[in-house]
């Protein structure tokens, strides 16, 4: 079973872990790594500097997009930065779980 992982910037800690303690009851995630983090990018015409938190999401293929949907619903940004990767050889035993964690 591969795992598909979703890369999210998040405003604040708070908001991150609101969303990925949401996204684990539901199902659509078996795990969600936080990072804090900053970002410089272009935003209407100025470059902007902020503190964000960083998420990793660890999901299925099959859940990956219902996933992608719930943040984008959660997500107070106008444009949020969501990005699903692939994952190539992850171990047997961690995708197992992630199966199991992401079935409904």
């Amino acid at each position: 079973m591969p795992v598909r992982m979703v890369y999210v910037t998040f405003p604040d800690r708070d908001t991150a872990r609101k969303i990925g303690a949401s996204v684990i009851e539901d199902e659509l995630a078996a795990c969600v790594t936080f990072w804090p983090a900053g970002s410089m990018y272009r935003w209407e015409g100025e470059v902007v500097q902020e503190e964000e938190e960083l998420a990793f999401f660890k999901t299925t293929p099959e859940r990956e997009d219902a996933l992608v949907e719930k943040i984008e619903e959660e997500h107070p940004y106008d444009v949020p930065c969501v990005l699903p990767l692939d994952v190539d050889g992850a171990l047997r035993p961690y995708a197992d779980w992630v199966e199991a964690m992401t079935r409904p």
